[in-house]
């Protein structure tokens, strides 16, 4: 056999079994949601364009201007319409019969939106054509596609959600699922009258699952007063979101007088103190002794309602240094105090 006789068989293998396939992508979806539908060719050959024309069963209507060329476009030129007949006819050519890149994958995306009423929707081909460069049709086979509408189901089945104060510095925010589906975050929300105090905590959700689950999060309260509102959310992989629950935390008069323990303690040669106070709260923070000698006293100029940071460097008001021992950190209003101890290490 001649190498002429067997390059000829090797063509006309190639030939025989060369597919060419366009077909649409299938998605199950929601009532009234946006799908991209992708619109597939799988070739052995170049080709440089195609057509057809895409029939949406009623109950899908595909969206005028939303069809996209993919990556493997290489400056062709798209048209693109969508008829009354709720079909879609597409075409896209290159003028300089350049190739589409690749051998497989998605050509074109197109926007369509579901109906409100659950089915199986068809979307069929017609009018199918992969040309390559001498104008010549070489699709061998075409194939519609389905979008599946369900029942809409609850994204997360909530069965608890709670606030639980650890002390007067931590927060524990818990909640509990008896079900997920398509969840992929959950976000919690805190909300207070001072803007600077909003904050978003956040926790990987489960995707899809039917076993219960529990989470916690935990978050700082030191420097917080009055109410808090604290808002669980919801995020598909979807992008959609949905409030779970809200819960409101109060934080009395009597949490907007508070004392945080000093760091570092021991400490040399300073310490840092935080307090909490409420607006226009007349206090004293003092350091003492422990036999009640008043060594240092803050400022009253240096006080301001809400939270305090003071740094104290062991001495007195005179700038004496003070000696090794234990001393209270003295925290007075006129209806409580607060005392926490220290200790001065030299």
């Amino acid at each position: 056999m001649t190498v002429k006789s067997i390059i000829a068989i090797l063509l006309l293998h190639q030939s025989l079994y060369a597919q060419n396939v366009m077909s649409v992508s299938s998605h199950t979806v929601h009532p009234g949601d946006t799908v991209s539908v992708s619109l597939l060719v799988t070739n052995t050959q170049q080709f440089v364009g195609f057509q057809a024309a895409m029939q949406f069963a009623p109950g899908i209507t595909p969206v005028q201007n939303s069809a996209v060329l993919t990556g493997r476009a290489n400056g062709h030129v798209l048209a693109f319409q969508v008829n009354p007949q709720n079909t879609a006819t597409v075409l896209s050519f290159s003028l300089m019969q350049i190739p589409f890149l690749g051998d497989s994958g998605a050509v074109l995306t197109m926007k369509v939106i579901a109906g409100n009423i659950a089915g199986s929707y068809p979307i069929s081909l017609s009018e199918a054509v992969i040309s390559n460069a001498a104008s010549q049709n070489i699709l061998d086979s075409a194939s519609g596609g389905t979008i599946t509408i369900e029942e809409n189901v609850v994204a997360v089945e909530l069965t608890s959600f709670s606030l639980l104060r650890k002390d007067d510095h931590l927060l524990e925010i818990s909640w509990s699922t008896a079900s997920e589906y398509n969840c992929k975050e959950f976000r919690v929300e805190r909300i207070t009258k001072k803007q600077g105090d909003y904050k978003i905590l956040s926790a990987e959700g489960a995707g899809t699952t039917a076993s219960p689950r529990s989470y916690r999060l935990t978050d700082t309260i030191s420097y917080l007063s009055g109410k808090i509102v604290y808002r669980l959310w919801e995020t598909e992989f979807t992008g959609v979101k949905t409030l779970l629950g809200e819960k409101e935390l109060w934080l009395s008069s009597e949490d907007d007088f508070r004392l945080l323990q000093n760091y570092p303690n021991p400490f040399n040669p300073a310490t840092t103190i935080h307090f909490f106070i409420a607006q226009n709260d007349d206090v004293q923070l003092e350091i003492v002794t422990v036999n009640g000698e008043i060594v240092w006293r803050l400022s009253p100029s240096q006080v301001k309602g809400g939270y305090n940071k003071i740094i104290w460097n062991g001495k007195t008001n005179a700038g004496e240094q003070l000696p090794s021992g234990v001393y209270l950190i003295r925290l007075k209003s006129k209806n409580s105090y607060k005392t926490n101890k220290i200790l001065l290490m030299q």
